[in-house]
């Protein structure tokens, strides 16, 4: 039986090839010569900074549904919600782009760059080298990478591209294998998902096992299941100080008044 995440990548393939015929990925490359210089690795940059000065860093999440819980916002206005996050005391921003299966699209990283200063993660399921060029086209700064995805080739590969372009890489792991297979890579973000991204089950110990076998050069990124202070204490009182959260602030009127009082 298909799980969801093989599902959703086989969507991915079909779409890729759509967008490859509207746009080629030298399209992207020429278009790079044109757009003004930018400021690269902003998104590690902002979140270190936020550690060092405030002790933590929370990328906040602009999600409208996904898969297990279908629709999350009701009222998904997403201008406004990117401007609570980032008057609450957002690090970065992390925008969903995948249409079929969590109802974003590629045109929200302009729009959400249009009413913020925050480095903005594409979160997507990454799976071609023709959307790393997309996502600088539309102006991410930062990809996300989920090792379940990719195999430790196409991980360095994907890496050193994002690089070259000037965005930052968060890699995302479940497990220890997934642990093992990412170690050669030279991103310091490291998101630690407490979702199985095969069932879609969360289950936040996670963060704190695997956390305990990543090098204290790295920044741990704790994804998924954070619901309350006690989660947030509980992991920082285990050094993971870095948190990736969305549904339980989306599910919110205001999502930035959920993030200060989850994190305020």
């Amino acid at each position: 039986m298909e799980n969801i995440l093989s599902k959703i990548c086989n969507t991915k393939k079909d779409e890729i090839v759509e967008q490859k015929k509207n746009y080629s990925k030298d399209f992207f490359i020429d278009s790079f010569s044109l757009q003004p210089a930018t400021n690269k690795f902003l998104f590690k940059e902002k979140i270190l900074t936020d550690l060092n000065v405030k002790g933590l860093a929370v990328i906040a999440e602009i999600k409208k549904a996904s898969p297990s819980k279908g629709i999350i916002s009701n009222n998904f206005d997403l201008k406004k919600i990117a401007t609570s996050y980032t008057t609450n005391g957002a690090s970065c921003l992390s925008v969903l782009t995948d249409n079929q299966y969590f109802k974003g699209d590629l045109s929200y990283l302009n729009l959400v760059k249009n009413v913020t200063d925050l480095p903005l993660l594409r979160k997507d399921f990454i799976i071609d080298e023709y959307q790393i060029y997309q996502s600088k086209f539309y102006n991410a700064d930062c990809i996300l990478l989920i090792a379940s995805i990719l195999d430790a080739n196409q991980l360095l590969e994907f890496e050193s591209i994002a690089h070259s372009l000037g965005m930052d890489v968060l890699v995302e792991i479940h497990n220890e294998e997934e642990l093992k297979k990412i170690e050669r890579m030279k991103t310091e973000l490291i998101g630690i998902n407490n979702r199985d991204l095969q069932t879609f089950k969360t289950d936040i110990t996670n963060s704190i096992k695997l956390g305990k076998l990543i090098s204290d050069n790295k920044t741990v990124v704790s994804e998924s299941g954070i619901n309350s202070r006690e989660n947030v204490n509980w992991m920082r009182q285990n050094k993971i100080n870095t948190f990736l959260v969305g549904e339980r602030f989306m599910r919110e009127q205001d999502p930035g008044a959920a993030l200060k009082l989850l994190f305020g």
